[in-house]
């Protein structure tokens, strides 16, 4: 069996678990590099929702011996969701290179390799509020996989029964402003960090000429 910590921000019973960080702020940058010093196993199991999740120890060594197997550095299923008294299947995307979008969904839980949040850690050199899982996340991705298991391997009790289109507008908001802010902040960092980053000021406007009148309406 291979050990591993739990990271949640309530209490989570997890089958096998050795220890379970609470972390009731883990959105916050202090809070996930208190979890890079202080966790004790090789892998830690981060649950980021208050909803309620039911996985079995087979399947989280499932996904240990895959992260394993794979080298990543983070790793996320598919999952269950029972809403209304309905059970439905919630499969997600493989995660791509350049993959930059705050509300990618991996789902409310997934595995994250300690060595690599440890390293992850040392590199968030501004603290946020809000988007600090955003940050890791894409910080992660800098120096390893971030690899999609297309298996339902737990569940998830949805509490928010609003429609997808009104969650989406969450983040336009303007209660949700800092945290907006703070998303752009963490994505702008990320691309000066790999030299993808275009300044406002770097854009040169084209100008056409007149072989496209003919072109016009």
């Amino acid at each position: 069996m291979i050990p591993f910590d739990v990271v949640a921000p309530i209490e989570v019973s997890v089958d096998g678990a050795l220890h379970t960080l609470i972390e009731p702020t883990l959105w916050q940058t202090p809070t996930l590099m208190n979890v890079a010093s202080m966790a004790a196993e090789e892998y830690l199991l981060f649950v980021v929702s208050t909803d309620k999740i039911e996985i079995s120890a087979d399947a989280v060594q499932r996904m240990l011996s895959v992260a394993q197997q794979t080298g990543a550095v983070m790793l996320y299923s598919d999952y269950r969701e029972v809403a209304n008294g309905s059970v439905c299947q919630h499969p997600l995307i493989a995660y791509q290179a350049g993959s930059v979008r705050n509300d990618f969904d991996f789902g409310p839980l997934y595995l994250v390799k300690t060595e690599a949040l440890r390293i992850a850690a040392e590199l968030m050199d501004k603290r946020y509020n809000f988007a600090a899982l955003y940050d890791m996340r894409l910080k992660l991705s800098r120096f390893g996989h971030i690899f999609h298991l297309p298996e339902m391997l737990y569940t998830k009790q949805e509490t928010d029964l609003r429609t997808s289109g009104a969650k989406q507008f969450d983040y336009v908001d303007p209660r949700n402003r800092e945290v907006q802010i703070e998303y752009e902040q963490v994505c702008t960092q990320y691309l000066k960090s790999i030299g993808a980053y275009v300044a406002t000021n770097d854009i040169v406007e084209c100008e056409y000429g007149s072989g496209f009148e003919g072109l016009q309406s």
